[in-house]
């Protein structure tokens, strides 16, 4: 199971709870209260929690959706580390060779899934950052925005060709 779809599935079960990366685990929030860890960087891991008092107690059945949480955290859990991850693409179209600052050509997004522009890079290492970097859904709206500009068969060729696996960064 993907962080994605885990964190789709959790965040489905209520409106009360989250899921967000803390430090090394993935972290289930209910109301604003951890209530459950599964160590980012561990394979078949995982601790349920609840506070009472600001002190940590066992964990009880009356939270809601308790089964069903318990059970996409066991399978979250088992998913291998390497496998948990989503597949990141960095999509390099050219190389800037002007002067001492040599550097790749990568597409860029920003928040708006349609804002896409092809930016200098700088450095490989920028590639890295979340605005150089593509899941394949978000690979898929960039194939699907070319598309529809003049000339789109062959800038979805540039790209698909330009389509790397980003670095890889902990998260």
């Amino acid at each position: 199971m993907k962080y994605s779809e885990f964190k789709k599935a959790v965040e489905g079960l209520s409106k009360h709870y989250s899921v967000y990366r803390d430090c090394g685990s993935v972290d289930v929030d209910y109301k604003s209260h951890t209530v459950l860890k599964v160590p980012a960087h561990q394979f078949m891991v995982l601790r349920m929690e609840t506070y009472k008092n600001g002190y940590i107690d066992r964990f009880r059945e009356s939270l809601p959706y308790s089964h069903r949480l318990w059970m996409l955290a066991s399978e979250f859990s088992m998913t291998p580390v390497s496998e948990r991850r989503e597949h990141r693409w960095n999509v390099i179209v050219g190389r800037n060779k002007f002067g001492e600052n040599s550097g790749p050509v990568a597409y860029f997004k920003r928040d708006d899934p349609l804002d896409i522009e092809l930016s200098y890079a700088g450095s490989v290492e920028v590639l890295s950052n979340d605005w150089y970097v593509f899941s394949d859904n978000k690979f898929s709206n960039l194939v699907a925005c070319l598309r529809g500009q003049p000339d789109g068969d062959r800038l979805v060729k540039i790209a698909e060709l330009g389509k790397v696996p980003a670095p890889e960064v902990d998260e």
